[in-house]
């Protein structure tokens, strides 16, 4: 089973946003092979602007996508 962080990133949608206090439980439902998930809070200084998503399989992520 893959473990991930949740990010959170206060300007951009960027790869490496500040990292929350906890963990995102991510199943692997392929035994071994593993998918893993990041959720990014994009807040442009004045709250919550949206939350993305983007997931990796095979050591390759997607883009990420808006929720």
């Amino acid at each position: 089973m893959y473990r991930c962080m949740l990010y959170a990133d206060a300007a951009s949608l960027s790869n490496t946003p500040v990292k929350w206090p906890f963990n995102l439980l991510v199943l692997d439902p392929i035994g071994g092979s593993g998918y893993c998930t990041q959720i990014l809070a994009h807040n442009g200084g004045s709250g919550l602007v949206g939350l993305y998503i983007r997931a990796e399989y095979g050591g390759t992520w997607s883009e990420w996508k808006q929720l």
